[in-house]
């Protein structure tokens, strides 16, 4: 094991290109930075006709950060297919070869930047209608950390995973029960606008949790609140890789964003169409993947609020 793991720490670093190694690939830089002692600290490259790449180097000589833009006008774009978010991926593959990242930790948009992190690597991407930039963060002792703006949690063991489930007493004890007559489950008041419904496995440890509006004739809850409560409910320290995401619309006015993670599925309602009740939603549900939980995948669609 020993052995294993000074090879993967050996292939993380020969994985980051030094100077020599670029300007194999590109030539001479199209400039450089030094630091007061004379240790190079970054290079300008052109990599193709309207797309630059600057370097920064760490102390062991080998590649930090990269960022790649393009450096032409928006009309020039179709001259040059390379500066296009079609095309980017060659790019990002050339300079941070996949199959050398590592595991996937997680994907995600915020504020129009794409943010993708690996064990070796983390990328970013800005999104509009052609890629202004994109940049490489390489995980390496000699390298700052990057400065991620979401944070990705690697894979967790399943005795991490049960820890931060729910248990009956858990929830019990944070917010008392308001009505346990269900069979293998509790319905708990948060707010005065919001519940929880919950269903246990065998274990008692939470497999179904739907939050609610306690009034279903005024279906508007914060989306800050439903966040919160998610983050709360299922940290991101035990849902395990993404596998996918995205919203689908059923119709104008409905519609569910969904996000399945190796241990958790996720699904929330917006109320897409109610102007004077803005950021708010329906309700959101959090289906735990135990072999003592039902399959959210397979079985019924579980606590879907109304529509309006």
């Amino acid at each position: 094991m020993r052995i294993l793991a000074c090879w993967l720490f050996a292939l993380a670093t020969w994985f980051a290109p030094s100077s020599t190694e670029l300007h194999h690939r590109y030539g001479a830089p199209d400039s450089e930075r030094r630091k007061a002692d004379g240790v190079l600290e970054s290079e300008d490259f052109t990599m193709r006709p309207g797309i630059s790449l600057t370097v920064d180097y760490g102390s062991d000589g080998r590649s930090c950060q990269m960022q790649v833009s393009h450096t032409l006008e928006l009309e020039e774009w179709a001259q040059h297919p390379f500066s296009t978010d079609e095309n980017l991926p060659k790019v990002l593959e050339e300079l941070a070869p996949l199959t050398a990242r590592g595991e996937k930790f997680g994907e995600r948009t915020k504020d129009s930047v794409l943010v993708t992190e690996y064990e070796n690597v983390l990328l970013t991407q800005t999104q509009a209608s052609g890629v202004s930039d994109a940049k490489i963060f390489f995980k390496r002792e000699a390298c700052p950390k990057p400065p991620s703006p979401i944070v990705f949690s690697p894979p967790a063991d399943l005795q991490t995973v049960r820890r931060l489930t729910p248990s009956t007493k858990e929830l019990r004890d944070r917010f008392g029960v308001a009505d346990s007559s269900m069979p293998i489950g509790d319905v708990f008041l948060v707010r005065p606008d919001i519940m929880l419904v919950v269903k246990y496995g065998s274990d008692h440890l939470a497999c179904c949790i739907a939050i609610e509006p306690s009034d279903r004739s005024n279906p508007y809850i914060p989306t800050e609140k439903v966040s919160e409560l998610l983050d709360e409910l299922a940290p991101a320290a035990m849902r395990g890789r993404e596998i996918f995401g995205g919203e689908f619309r059923s119709s104008a006015c409905g519609g569910v964003g969904m996000a399945g993670y190796e241990n958790v599925a996720i699904g929330r309602w917006p109320n897409y169409c109610v102007p004077e009740h803005k950021d708010t939603e329906k309700g959101a549900s959090v289906q735990f993947k135990r072999d003592v939980c039902p399959n959210p995948y397979t079985s019924e669609k579980a606590n879907q609020p109304t529509s309006r």
